[in-house]
């Protein structure tokens, strides 16, 4: 089944689908130009697909192309972040 990811930008977060049933998400607030990451979700019968890492890669192209700075506050974020060194330019100073 392909999943697709949307900008639900009323409530600031992508939403991931597999057909019509949402099955994850990555939240964040705006503060300026800051994207405070605060929750990451994946229902459970879909862990351990990079399902987490598709949201995270939608978001921080998201961030990307309209300049944001991204401040990880979930753990998911947190931890990505310290694992892909190449993102680091995104981080908020």
């Amino acid at each position: 089944m392909d999943k697709k990811i949307e900008l639900n930008t009323l409530e600031n977060k992508f939403e991931l689908f597999d057909k019509d049933k949402k099955i994850g998400e990555i939240c964040f607030k705006l503060e300026g130009n800051i994207m405070i990451v605060d929750h990451t979700e994946v229902d459970l019968e879909y862990k351990g697909q990079g399902l987490a890492k598709r949201l995270l890669d939608s978001l921080v192209k998201y961030a990307d192309e309209n300049n944001y700075k991204i401040r990880p506050v979930c753990s998911f974020v947190v931890k990505a972040f310290e694992k892909y060194r190449n993102l680091h330019y995104l981080l908020e100073n």
